[in-house]
């Protein structure tokens, strides 16, 4: 009906992040305050204050279990002095640890699906990725050229999404940080970034909201590793047929000519060929140059 039945006070200034526990019986918030509280989501009642940070609450989120809650601070990019996530037992309130690294304001904070990770979105220009359990830091993605606002995960946990003030969102693998994609057109700041449920698709806000296909990158993605794959069962391959003392010319042939090669294996094979033998010429034309002087 969209009526509006309950009015939660307590905090003290503006309320930055509200999110729901995921069984849906509380809602956490966050607040220039400093502060996180945990409201009931039925009546609207306080249940606890968690008190820590020295800065603006910029960002909360639950764990999937909802047993923790992760919230990020800072001040206006640039002021911050003390950006910091801290993890919170969301039944005692109690603070679990506090995950130092970032070096300016943090305005967004996630869990993976499965709340064995956190990703943080920074003024600094990167995401990072926790250990959910230890605080650890263990990644650091680099690749902005202008501050985080918003990160998720993908619903399998698999990708991560990120929305910055350099008019880009950007994807990135979960598990080891590589960048994937840089997903342009967006022509003002990306504030806001979403997967739908099946993961197929990324929302972002910006002035406009865009929606984007992640299927076709995937391909790509899928495509890339395979080439890297035949590269590496080539190569030593190659290297023996360099090894011998061929040129160039002769290591190409004996690759085009090798029947038990199938044909992507073949084409990695020369493509290693072609790469060597660029190298190759470089380091005579280095060396001519050297002579020379």
């Amino acid at each position: 009906s969209g009526d509006e039945f309950a009015v939660m006070r307590g905090h003290e200034t503006w309320v930055t992040s509200a999110v729901f526990s995921p069984d849906g019986a509380r809602l956490a918030s966050g607040s220039r305050d400093k502060t996180v509280r945990l409201w009931n989501a039925s009546s609207g009642e306080e249940l606890s204050v968690l008190r820590g940070h020295e800065e603006w609450v910029q960002s909360v989120a639950f764990s999937p279990d909802g047993s923790r809650i992760a919230s990020a601070s800072g001040r206006q990019p640039g002021e911050s002095k003390d950006p910091s996530v801290r993890l919170w037992d969301a039944a005692s309130g109690e603070e679990l640890a506090v995950l130092r690294g970032h070096e300016n304001t943090i305005s967004s904070v996630a869990f993976s699906p499965d709340g064995s990770r956190i990703a943080s979105g920074s003024h600094d220009q990167t995401v990072r990725l926790w250990n959910a359990t230890s605080g650890e830091e263990f990644a650091v993605l680099r690749g902005h050229e202008g501050g985080v606002r918003s990160v998720t995960f993908s619903p399998d946990g698999s990708r991560i999404a990120s929305a910055s003030v350099d008019n880009t969102v950007r994807l990135w693998d979960a598990s080891s940080g590589e960048l994937l994609a840089v997903l342009r057109g967006h022509t003002h700041w990306v504030y806001a970034i979403a997967f739908s449920p099946d993961g197929s698709q990324i929302a972002s806000g910006a002035l406009s909201l865009r929606l984007w296909d992640t299927v076709a990158y995937r391909d790509r993605v899928r495509q890339r590793d395979e080439a890297r794959r035949n590269s590496e069962t080539v190569r030593p391959f190659v290297d023996e047929l360099f090894s011998k003392g061929l040129d160039c010319s002769a290591v190409a042939e004996r690759v085009r000519t090798n029947e038990t090669l199938s044909e992507p294996l073949r084409q990695a094979a020369i493509n290693l060929v072609l790469k060597r033998c660029s190298e190759i010429r470089e380091q005579a034309r280095d060396t001519g140059r050297s002579e020379d002087d």
